[in-house]
């Protein structure tokens, strides 16, 4: 019985112990797949003006955008599944809300190509671009949560 008692000390100091471990694990984590979703948003902005733009004059890169913009649909499912740390919430709920705008925009922007009536305002004019933008700057936010 004394060994039991002595063990419910040692046993809750080592659980309490990896508790913030853990935190530390899962923020490392979603700070790795934040930046990846971010590099791939950032390459998104340089590259979908002129893919768009080469796709109204040719079905070729009108396909390749297609396809580049359903890859970056994937990569918005992917981040929206990762699960952030508590002190990282609010602002992993705001990118949330501007993967929402983005994925509507997206889709928009597929049936515009799809109807052969994207036109260059449309791009130019997207809401697309800047809920990317807006979601780099949350992204700024929480690279200085994880300092």
């Amino acid at each position: 019985m004394k060994r039991f008692i002595y063990f419910i000390p040692v046993f809750l100091l080592l659980t309490a112990a990896c508790s913030p471990i853990e935190d530390t694990k899962n923020t490392l984590t979603y700070i790795n797949g934040a930046e990846d979703y971010m590099n791939e948003m950032s390459q998104f902005t340089e590259d979908f003006p002129t893919m768009a733009e080469a796709a109204l004059r040719d079905t070729q890169a009108a396909q390749e955008l297609e396809s580049y913009v359903q890859q970056i649909q994937q990569d918005i499912e992917t981040f929206n599944k990762l699960e952030s740390p508590a002190m990282m919430e609010e602002l992993h709920s705001e990118i949330l809300n501007h993967n929402e705008n983005i994925q509507q925009g997206l889709k928009t922007f597929e049936q515009e190509l799809e109807n052969g009536t994207l036109n260059i305002e449309f791009i130019e004019n997207s809401e697309v671009l800047k809920s990317v933008q807006d979601i780099q700057n949350i992204y700024e936010q929480i690279e200085q949560l994880g300092e």
